[in-house]
């Protein structure tokens, strides 16, 4: 799932530069930048691709919505496993005995 992510992103990207779409390019250039490989990158990108769908809908073609959701979606999806892992060990971590003296 997480492989799929950049080749949307560039897709998009593309679409939007060829057909000179600037005001949801402007907005989406913003998302597509702020993937740094951690989890808050992957957080600010999925808060401004919801923006980007809520601010410049109208200003995008069936399949760039269809894509913008789609992208929307996987990194939400990808967000919730992640907290899901981390709430898991933080109960691990919370319910093994101190080791330290």
């Amino acid at each position: 799932m997480k492989d799929e992510i950049p080749d949307l992103l560039d897709s998009l990207a593309q679409r939007l530069c060829a057909r000179r779409a600037l005001k949801p390019l402007w907005r989406f250039l913003g998302a597509y930048f702020l993937i740094n490989g951690l989890t808050d990158g992957w957080h600010q990108c999925y808060d401004a691709l919801r923006d980007v769908r809520s601010l410049c809908g109208s200003d995008l073609q069936a399949d760039e919505v269809r894509d913008l959701n789609l992208l929307i979606n996987k990194i939400g999806q990808m967000l919730e496993k992640q907290a899901f892992v981390e709430d898991l060990q933080n109960d691990i971590t919370r319910s093994s005995p101190n080791t330290q003296a």
